[in-house]
């Protein structure tokens, strides 16, 4: 329950009344909640309450607030010029609250409203300004089209003066040749007609012949040139074309897919490279066994394709299933045939897989044939020239190779 406020006084003039309302100590009159209506003033500081209902109406908007320390000074702008009789009205506390209630409806009527006015006036302030920038705009287009004009006007005024000022010209120029003309004509006339002989003494015609100035033609003669056929060597013949041609055949074969009976494969499955980059991934996650499952059905699918067994020949190498990881390179090196540039790259990984497998089953002269070749193809590569000097520290320690029966098999 708030504590009323009741040390305040008041005056009055003609134009205003004046409140002062003291607050208790140790009230910040900054922080005081002040609400003012046409009929009530109210102050709520803390747990310290004024509401009072007034004795007549005010004009809200023209009263101020001085607030000064430990008290508030209203200036309660009159409506009637009359001099008030009390300062406030008697009202019970029900009856304050309830107009409490509606100054605070009012007052966020009025927020409500002056913000609506603001933002009609802050459109037609932006309409207006969106309207002078498109007038203006409009007035520069008008100048540049007058512009444009008066340069075309210029420039065909200017055509129009050539234009006549060359047809006068030619005009003119012709009047001067047809007078030439007429004049030299004149001319040819009076020398004939002084030139008459009157005689009757016939003469015998004259026969005039004409002699040219310029001398009679030439003997025509020609000229025989043989050329001696020269076969210069060309990058052409030089070049391995038909062995890059039977790659090229053999990568086209390869990547024709043959039909697979399998319910479980999708058609995204059935396309070529798609089960390969599979494996790939599932290799460089270290799901070996995966790899070499989807690898072989892609080995079914495309059995002509090197890359899929140069795949799962690393697979196996992982797996330590030496024997299989050289008969896959083994197979796919045969598939890399002719060498050619193109398949450089994969004749050495070939190389590097089987060499690798044929050291791990301990056959070290036939792995370090294939290291041997892997060098010739990357001179520059120093983990092949390290494999190489072990391998022929272990062939001239060890004597030779200790070969087993078990591993018979095709793998060179």
């Amino acid at each position: 329950m708030p504590i009323l406020i009741k040390d305040y006084s008041w005056e009055q003039n003609e134009n205003f009344v004046i409140l002062n309302i003291n607050l208790p100590v140790g009230h910040v009159t900054s922080k005081a909640e002040v609400k003012v209506g046409e009929k009530m003033v109210s102050v709520m500081s803390q747990t310290h309450l004024f509401r009072i209902a007034l004795f007549r109406s005010i004009n809200h908007e023209e009263s101020t607030l001085k607030v000064h320390h430990q008290k508030l000074e209203f200036n309660l702008s009159k409506i009637d010029k009359i001099s008030w009789d009390e300062l406030t009205k008697k009202k019970s506390g029900k009856e304050l609250t309830e107009m409490f209630i509606d100054l605070l409806e009012q007052e966020r009527k009025d927020i409500e409203a002056k913000g609506e006015e603001k933002r009609i006036k802050f459109r037609a302030d932006k309409d207006s300004s969106v309207n002078k920038q498109l007038a203006a705009e409009e007035v520069k287009r008008t100048e540049r089209n007058n512009i444009k004009q008066f340069e075309l006007d210029l420039i065909s005024q200017k055509i129009k003066n050539e234009k006549f000022m060359l047809e006068a010209k030619a005009k003119k120029e012709e009047e001067e040749k047809t007078a030439q003309d007429t004049k030299s004509a004149q001319e040819k006339e009076r020398k004939a007609s002084s030139e008459i002989q009157f005689t009757d003494v016939k003469k015998e015609p004259t026969v005039s012949t004409r002699r040219s100035k310029m001398p009679p033609p030439r003997q025509r003669g020609k000229i025989t040139v043989e050329f001696t056929e020269r076969s210069f060597p060309t990058p052409l013949r030089e070049s391995n074309k038909p062995e890059e041609d039977a790659w090229l055949q053999k990568q086209a074969a390869a990547r024709k897919r043959v039909e697979y009976a399998n319910g479980d494969l999708t058609e995204q499955d059935k396309e070529d490279g798609y089960l390969e980059g599979k494996a790939a991934k599932m290799i460089k996650n270290g799901d070996y066994q995966s790899a070499v499952n989807a690898l072989n059905i892609a080995c079914k699918m495309f059995p002509r394709k090197p890359s899929i067994y140069v795949l799962r020949s690393e697979a196996n190498l992982k797996m330590q299933n030496a024997v299989r990881a050289a008969e896959d390179a083994a197979r796919a090196f045969e598939m890399y045939q002719p060498p050619v540039p193109a398949n450089l790259d994969d004749r050495f990984k070939c190389h590097i897989l089987r060499g690798s497998a044929l050291r791990r089953l301990q056959m070290y002269t036939e792995a370090l044939m294939d290291f041997v070749a892997a060098e010739k193809l990357n001179p520059k590569d120093e983990d092949i020239q390290q494999h190489c000097a072990d391998l022929r520290n272990i062939i001239q320690n060890n004597g030779g190779d200790e070969w087993k029966k078990e591993w018979e098999t095709d793998l060179l």
